[in-house]
């Protein structure tokens, strides 16, 4: 993983409560500038209209939101 990590890219998978599927990590540098770019692959996981921030705002373990965070 380090040396995919130092490539700047590497692909992984996620099966978690709110992300599940493939997924790829992706450095972008710009300049000076570095800044990862996290994509879903396209897979029987992937769904256009899934929106977990809005149908699933709490926290998988504390079971607050980003506002009750705040």
């Amino acid at each position: 993983m380090a040396d995919a990590l130092a490539r700047g890219h590497l692909s992984f998978q996620l099966d978690g409560e709110k992300l599940r599927g493939g997924f790829a990590l992706t450095r972008i540098r710009q300049g000076r500038d570095e800044t990862w770019l996290l994509v879903k692959k396209a897979d029987a996981d992937a769904d256009a209209r899934r929106r977990p921030l809005r149908t699933q705002p709490e926290s998988v373990l504390s079971g607050r939101t980003l506002d009750e965070l705040r």
